[in-house]
């Protein structure tokens, strides 16, 4: 059973990285096994005023932990110094904000970039929002079978943190033929039964031609929490090749996005 115990936070000070961190802290309340590791990147060296305002924000975000908030400055470039921290910590899961599209902010495109070539799963917090407690789930999955399975342990801990009830979404592109239920269906369910045990709540199949549009409209009409996708499983066309759907969300989402990799 994979369990979240470290959290990596990436935080530059501004609103949007403020609030992924109040998201983050709310996951580890009262756990005493779980602790938040709050990262800095600068392209010069730490200063002391630098120490003192990260200090600051430890204390004020940290003031209901039971483990504290450890504060990390790695100088460097944003992508690079964050995998390198997720290569000599045992993160599992980071938390990181980011900006609606079309704005002008660095970390919308730094984010959707990150969420492609992280090595642990990522959520991330669109600006503004401020709902810190899923209760509705939903996984995305095209109609391939889910290669590794165990990724749905990390939905489970999420579930499981919050009781929230997982629903699984399928997509169908309108100019593509089906034919029912196929085996590879089948056996997405059993796992999804197996894993997520009664967290699971129910399956449902959608037509759209626009896959995007019919991911959002499913969670404005449900009041979906948090949007769950297994990033290298996905086969979605036209969305899914080089990353384009796990981008696409990342960048649109007005809900959080949950990208599992291991």
């Amino acid at each position: 059973m994979k369990t979240i115990s470290t959290i990596l936070v990436p935080f530059d000070f501004s609103e949007v990285a403020q609030n992924a961190l109040k998201y983050a802290t709310h996951f580890v309340e009262n756990n005493p096994q779980a602790k938040i590791i709050l990262a800095h990147v600068v392209e010069t060296e730490q200063t002391p005023e630098l120490e003192a305002k990260l200090n600051d924000i430890v204390q004020l975000f940290g003031k209901n932990l039971k483990h504290p908030i450890t504060p990390v400055v790695v100088k460097g470039k944003m992508i690079d110094a964050l995998l390198d921290i997720e290569h000599t910590n045992p993160i599992d899961l980071v938390i990181m904000g980011t900006c609606p599209k079309g704005t002008d902010c660095n970390l919308q495109t730094k984010t959707s970039e990150f969420v492609l070539v992280s090595k642990s799963p990522v959520i991330v917090i669109p600006d503004g929002y401020t709902k810190i407690t899923p209760k509705k789930i939903s996984l995305i999955i095209d109609q391939e079978e889910i290669h590794n399975k165990k990724l749905l342990e990390v939905l489970l801990d999420v579930a499981r943190r919050f009781n929230a009830m997982v629903d699984v979404l399928t997509i169908v592109n309108k100019e593509e033929k089906h034919f029912g239920y196929s085996e590879n269906d089948e056996n997405n369910e059993n796992a999804i039964i197996y894993y997520l045990e009664n967290f699971y709540s129910h399956h449902a199949f959608i037509e759209d031609d626009n896959i995007i549009d019919g991911i959002f409209s499913y969670v404005d009409h449900n009041d979906i929490d948090l949007i769950a996708i297994l990033p290298k499983n996905h086969a979605i066309k036209p969305i899914a090749s080089e990353g384009k759907l796990t981008r696409a969300l990342s960048q649109q989402s007005k809900v959080p996005l949950l990208a599992i990799d291991l």
